[in-house]
């Protein structure tokens, strides 16, 4: 993740993950990369040492 980023990207929290509109969901991160590329990246935040992982890439 961070290689060949060419714009800022976008954070959300989603509710995906969360169990109900009150939990915490996962974090969804969209890169814009080389190519015209937008590279989707997310983080499950109920899982201790829960790290980012790579989604698909969008072009």
């Amino acid at each position: 993740m961070g290689e060949n980023v060419t714009e800022a990207p976008c954070l959300i929290e989603g509710t995906y993950g969360a169990g109900n509109d009150a939990g915490v969901g996962n974090f969804e991160l969209c890169v814009p990369v080389t190519g015209g590329r937008i590279e989707h990246w997310w983080r499950h935040n109920t899982s201790d040492g829960a790290g980012w992982h790579a989604g698909p890439v969008i072009t």
